[in-house]
């Protein structure tokens, strides 16, 4: 997990209970998106009867890809400098 995982993650829960509160659903129907947030995803699709290596391939081939959707922006962002008002110079750290 990156420094940017634990806020994106907390902040897509509170949005998903705020959901489940306006829309009385008290099954929460977005459990999934939060569950795949947290990186808890559903194994792939495997044919029954499956040999082992294909389940193994099936496991190894689970990514969190969807934290990568907000994080991408925020990588984005930096400061380049704090200046205060009326001052023409920047601010110590």
């Amino acid at each position: 997990m990156t420094a940017t995982d634990g806020p994106v993650i907390g902040h897509a829960e509170e949005l998903t209970r705020e959901h489940a509160k306006l829309t009385g659903d008290p099954n929460n129907s977005l459990g999934k998106l939060a569950r795949y947030l947290r990186g808890e995803h559903d194994l792939p699709y495997m044919p029954h009867g499956a040999k082992a290596e294909y389940g193994s391939l099936a496991k190894k081939s689970i990514a969190p890809w969807l934290p990568l959707i907000s994080e991408t922006y925020v990588k984005g962002l930096f400061v380049d400098g704090d200046r205060p008002a009326k001052s023409t110079t920047d601010a110590r750290p």
